[in-house]
C-alpha cells in the first residue's frame, strides 16, 4: 500500500491538486445536529470520524461531507479497503480522497471499516454485512448529514470483492447505483486459484454455519458469478502482470457484464497489483470521475 500512497499523492502534487476537505471543520462520531426539517444554506464541509456503525470497535466509517451540501443533490461515494480480509483499515484508502475530491467535489465520500477475520471471525458473510450496515447508518443519517443517500461503490483488492459482492447479490434496495473495482479477485473457480495450494484459503474464511449445507463458496463468493442483467455500471482497473489477482479476474467480470448487456469499462496497466505509473493514475483518476457523474 505504502507504493500505491506514494504514487497518488504523487499525482495529486502533479496535477495541483488539493484535498476540497482541507479547510473544512473537524469532528468525531456525532453527526451533524442542524434541525433535519430545514435545509440549511451555504453549509460548511464537514469532516467526521470513526462513526460507529455498530458494536465492533472495527464497526466504523468516515465521512467527508462537501460544502454546500444538499439532502437533493449531495450522493455518497464508499470506500472500501483492501487487505487479503485479515488487515488494513480505512486509512489505507485516504490516499484516494485527492484523486477523488478535486473532480467530485460535489459528492460526499465515506471511508468504512469491516471486522478483520481471524481465528475466530470468519470473513464472510460479516463483511459483506457490514458494508450493509454502513449503508443503512449513513441512510438513517441522511438528513442529518444533509446528503441523498445514493450510493457508488470503489472498493481496493479484497475491498473491491467485497463491495461488488455486496453490489451484485445482497443490495436488495438497489442503494447502490455504480461500483468500481481496483484489482479486485472476481472469480474464485478460475484455476489460477482453484489449481493452486497457495489460493486455497476461501473456506478458511467462511462461516459454514451462515450457508445452506453444501454451499460452494468458491461459486457463491464470486462476485463475477452473481453478475446479472441488473448489475449496476462497473468500471474496472486490473493490472497486467499481477501476481494476486491475474488478468483472467478482470476478464471473467468484464465477461460476465458483456454477457448480461451491463454497462461496463474494463482498463489495464502495465504493472501489477496496484503499483502502477503516474500516468496510470492519472488516467485512472480521469477515467473513474468520468464514470461516476455519468452513472451515480
Amino acid at each position: 500500500m505504502t507504493i500505491i500512497k506514494s504514487i497518488c499523492i504523487a499525482v495529486s502534487l502533479m496535477l495541483s491538486l488539493s484535498c476540497s476537505s482541507d479547510n473544512s471543520s473537524t469532528t468525531t462520531q456525532d453527526p451533524v445536529t442542524e434541525n433535519p426539517q430545514e435545509e440549511p444554506q451555504n453549509l460548511e464541509a464537514e469532516d467526521i470520524f470513526d462513526v460507529s456503525y455498530g458494536d465492533h470497535q472495527q464497526q466504523a466509517y468516515d465521512i467527508y461531507l462537501p460544502a454546500n451540501r444538499t439532502t437533493e443533490a449531495t450522493k455518497v461515494i464508499l470506500l472500501i479497503h483492501g487487505g487479503s480480509w485479515t488487515a488494513g483499515d480505512k486509512s489505507d484508502m485516504n490516499y484516494f480522497l485527492p484523486i477523488l475530491q478535486p473532480q467530485l467535489s460535489e459528492y460526499a465520500i465515506v471511508n468504512m471499516n469491516y471486522v478483520l477475520a481471524n481465528e475466530t471471525t470468519a470473513a464472510f458473510p460479516n463483511q459483506i454485512t457490514d458494508v450493509g450496515a454502513v449503508i443503512e447508518h449513513v441512510k438513517n443519517n441522511a438528513s442529518e448529514y444533509h446528503i441523498n443517500p445514493t450510493f457508488g461503490v470503489i472498493g481496493l483488492s479484497a475491498g473491491a470483492h467485497i463491495g461488488l459482492q455486496y453490489t451484485y447479490a445482497e443490495d436488495t434496495n438497489q442503494d447502490i447505483k455504480m461500483a468500481c473495482s481496483v484489482v479486485g479477485p472476481v472469480d474464485f473457480t478460475d484455476p489460477y486459484y482453484s489449481e493452486n495450494p497457495q489460493f486455497q484459503f476461501v473456506n478458511d474464511l467462511v462461516d459454514e454455519d451462515a450457508y445452506p449445507e453444501g454451499t460452494n463458496f468458491e461459486e457463491v463468493l464470486s462476485p463475477a458469478l452473481q453478475v446479472s442483467q441488473q448489475s449496476v455500471p462497473t468500471i474496472l482497473f486490473y493490472g497486467e502482470s499481477d501476481p494476486l489477482v491475474p488478468l483472467s479476474q478482470a476478464n471473467a467480470i468484464n465477461d460476465a457484464l458483456e454477457a448480461n448487456n451491463v454497462t461496463h469499462q474494463l482498463t489495464t496497466y502495465e504493472g501489477g497489483h496496484a503499483n502502477w505509473s503516474l500516468a496510470s493514475y492519472a488516467d485512472l483518476q480521469s477515467k473513474l470521475s468520468i464514470f461516476i457523474n455519468e452513472h451515480l
